[in-house]
């Protein structure tokens, strides 16, 4: 048993879940900056923007999250609401909607 043991790769670590956003689930999933594809994401409690231009955010208040590191590193990502559903994301120059727009 020791000689398999020695010879048998490891198991791999019991899954767990992401830890979830103090705020801003609402906001994960696809957005465009124009017809360029982002996805926002969450992994060790932070909020992460993956794509062309990749940053992690930390929320400093409410629909307000600052960028930790990358492209947009110490920017203001703002969640722009009508009434109790997101409208865009403004994160510095950018607008990020939901569907494509524009070329």
């Amino acid at each position: 048993m020791r000689t398999l043991a020695s010879y048998e790769p490891s198991l791999p670590a019991e899954w767990v879940p992401e830890p979830e956003l103090a705020q801003g689930e609402e906001l994960l999933g696809h957005w465009y900056w124009g017809n360029t594809p982002l996805t926002l994401s969450v992994a060790s409690g932070i909020l992460q923007l993956a794509g062309a231009m990749s940053c992690r955010f930390s929320p400093v208040g409410p629909d307000l999250y600052r960028g930790r590191d990358g492209y947009f590193a110490g920017e203001r990502l703002r969640v722009i609401r009508e009434g109790d559903e997101i409208s865009h994301l403004n994160l510095a120059t950018f607008t990020l909607t939901r569907t494509p727009y524009g070329t």
